[in-house]
This record gives C-alpha cells, sequence and structure tokens, in this order.
C-alpha cells in the first residue's frame, strides 16, 4: 500500500512483477475545520510569503534563502515565514540573515500547531516549497491550497503530483533558483493570476484530496 503515484512508480521498480501495489490518497483534516481555523484573516500589508516544513538540506530552505539574498534586498517588502524546528540549520539562517543585513525580512518561527500553520498561509500571499530531494509525495501543495494560497515549487518527485503547473501553482526546474525567484515575482506582481491560481488550488484539493 503506497499513498502517491510517485511511491508506486519507485516502489514499483524494486518489487517482483506478481506483488500488486494499491494507491490510498493522502487526504487533509475535514475542509471544514480549516475554514474556521482561517476565517476572517487578511493577508499581511507587507508581501509575506510562507514555507513549511522541517528545516534541513532536504527541504532546501537555507539554499533557497542563500540564493534569494539579493532578491530579498531589491525587495525589502517581502519576508519570508518559515514554519519547522531544526536546531542547525536555523543557526545558519539567522547568521545568514544577519551577515546580510535581512533579519527583518527572514521569521523563524520554530514548530507551529497545525491551527497555527493554516493561520501563517492565510496571511501570506504565497507558499513557496524549495525542496531538493525527490519526496514521495509532499503535503505541503495540499496545506496551501486548502488555505486558499497557490504555492511555488521546484518539479520534484512528488510534487509534480500534488500541484498541476500553472493552474494551481508554478512548478520550476530543479536548482533553477533565478527562475524559482522570478515566478515568485510574477505572481507578487500579478494579484489577478495569483487569485486565479488559488481559487483553482482550492477546487483541485476539494475535489482529490478531502475527506469531507
Amino acid at each position: 500500500i503506497v499513498t502517491s503515484h510517485e511511491l508506486a512508480r519507485h516502489v514499483g521498480q524494486k518489487l517482483r512483477s506478481e506483488i500488486a501495489l494499491s494507491r490510498i490518497p493522502n487526504g487533509l483534516e475535514d475542509l471544514s475545520v480549516i475554514d474556521g481555523w482561517t476565517e476572517g484573516i487578511a493577508q499581511t500589508p507587507q508581501s509575506d510569503l510562507a514555507i513549511i516544513g522541517m528545516l534541513n538540506e532536504n527541504k532546501g530552505q537555507l539554499q533557497f534563502l542563500e540564493a534569494a539574498v539579493g532578491w530579498l534586498r531589491d525587495n525589502p517588502d517581502v519576508r519570508i515565514n518559515l514554519l519547522g524546528r531544526g536546531k542547525r540549520i536555523e543557526s545558519r539562517i539567522r547568521q545568514l540573515a544577519q551577515d546580510h543585513g535581512i533579519e527583518n525580512q527572514i521569521l523563524l518561527h520554530g514548530y507551529r500547531s497545525r491551527r497555527d500553520i493554516f493561520q501563517h498561509i492565510a496571511r501570506a500571499r504565497l507558499v513557496l516549497a524549495p525542496t531538493v530531494w525527490p519526496e514521495p509525495f509532499g503535503r505541503v501543495p495540499l496545506e496551501a491550497g486548502a488555505a486558499r494560497r497557490a504555492i511555488v515549487a521546484f518539479a520534484t518527485g512528488g510534487l509534480n503530483e500534488s500541484i498541476i503547473d500553472g493552474r494551481t501553482g508554478l512548478l520550476v526546474q530543479p536548482g533553477d533558483y533565478a527562475a524559482f525567484l522570478g515566478a515568485v515575482t510574477s505572481l507578487l506582481d500579478d494579484p489577478a493570476w495569483r487569485l486565479s491560481l488559488q481559487a483553482a488550488a482550492r477546487g483541485w484539493i476539494e475535489r482529490t484530496y478531502s475527506r469531507n
């Protein structure tokens, strides 16, 4: 039993052909619960972005921020909110921010409850997933769509399955940070496009991943 087509493909390559695989789709909390958590929460005046997940090399937060230093300096209204624990990478991110004078643009929130995560997403304009490893699925796109937010991510692993490029978010070739930041800039500069993607993302989650 697997939870994604991506995982089924990898596992299937290692199993004997007579062994059957069954896929049970990932799911989310009752969407009405998520709606209750985010009701009445408005986007912040700043261009807040949210990155969700444990702080480590696979999730790519530090690598992304290293590539984004100049972009952040050019866009002082942008704030990146990191939701997740990981003391070693957190220390390096704090040092990076201090070295480049962008402490007010990189906000480390540590571990947060499910409710807090969805409320942070609701305050943000976009969710980012700079994941560098081919994780089997990736639930962050589900969380973003459930809270009516579009996502920008690297096209790796199961993220190709949970994001429809150009419809529920934007996928970028892995490692192309210039293209990643360009995609973020384009969506920040085009509210109508952003709203269209986030509405489609919510519909995709309702039809495909909701337990309702």
